[in-house]
């Protein structure tokens, strides 16, 4: 009785199972009796020692058979600078892992992968981290120099007459970090807070003569060439003097381009623009210092 359910057993065929492999199902028909694993070697599918299934392996076939077998992977996540292993049975989509592992992320975190990305081996994903904050920024506005000249000051005269000012400037820019490190800025907007003021340095234009022998005299004016000129009897011609008026004590200087006046106690004839200069055109005749001008 033994060895004769020994041979039927070896030889009777069972109609048929069904293996659903990693969510593949295939029907297997004409199946002789035997364990699942010499079933499964039959038809050439391998277990590794990882992968789950259901019944157990060593159980024996039986008619319509349902055989579910789960096949081990790994998910490698990187988030930062630490990568965790995540290890899945079967095919599964990216958001049910990170579900399941209660992986927290943001809207606005990258994901290497898509979330419905059916894991159906080894993968790596990286979670990169996002956050967006709004920057400001103030930067200092150089003032800039302006230069006065001021012909009542001798050259080599320098002075700070306004002491020039800072300004300041406000620039706000919307700023991407990921993983706590700045990706990329944008400009939002950009003022003026203070407006800086100008530094006035004042320079003397006055040039500084060296004064010889001095006259003393009467000077009055003609209409010659519009120009820091004069006559004088004997000076040479391209020689110059400054001219002042006693009464007021304003000067010019003037070169000596013509021969005049000829009238008595008058020492020089200025042109009409220099004598405009130390009196008014009405006075005509005006007492002067003249003094020679050593070059």
């Amino acid at each position: 009785m033994g060895w004769a359910f020994f041979w039927w057993n070896r030889t009777h065929t069972i109609n048929e199972i069904i293996i659903i492999d990693d969510g593949e199902k295939n029907i297997i028909k004409n199946v002789k009796q035997g364990t699942i694993c010499n079933v499964l070697q039959k038809v050439n599918i391998n277990l590794k020692n990882y992968d789950k299934i259901s019944p157990n392996c060593e159980n024996h076939v039986k008619n319509n058979l349902e055989i579910v077998i789960k096949r081990r992977k790994k998910v490698f996540l990187k988030r930062a600078e630490k990568v965790t292993e995540i290890e899945i049975f079967g095919k599964k989509k990216l958001r049910d892992i990170f579900l399941e592992h209660n992986i927290k992320y943001d809207d606005d975190d990258i994901i290497t992968k898509e979330l419905d990305f059916l894991v159906d081996k080894d993968i790596n994903v990286e979670i990169i981290d996002v956050k967006k904050e709004i920057l400001t920024e103030k930067q200092e506005i150089k003032f800039k120099k302006e230069i006065k000249k001021d012909n009542t000051k001798e050259i080599g005269y320098k002075k700070i007459t306004k002491v020039g000012i800072l300004g300041e400037q406000e620039t706000i820019y919307n700023v991407t970090f990921h993983n706590k490190k700045e990706f990329k800025r944008e400009l939002k907007s950009q003022q003026i807070t203070k407006k800086p003021v100008n530094q006035i340095v004042t320079i003397g234009t006055k040039k500084v003569y060296k004064l010889g022998k001095s006259h003393n005299g009467q000077a009055s004016w003609y209409a010659h060439k519009g120009c820091d000129c004069a006559a004088n009897q004997w000076l040479p011609i391209g020689s110059k003097v400054k001219v002042t008026n006693k009464a007021n004590g304003k000067s010019v200087v003037v070169k000596i381009n013509d021969r005049g006046p000829f009238a008595d106690n008058r020492i020089i004839d200025l042109d009409k623009k220099a004598f405009q200069k130390i009196a008014s055109l009405k006075s005509g005749v005006i007492n002067i210092k003249m003094e020679e001008i050593e070059e």
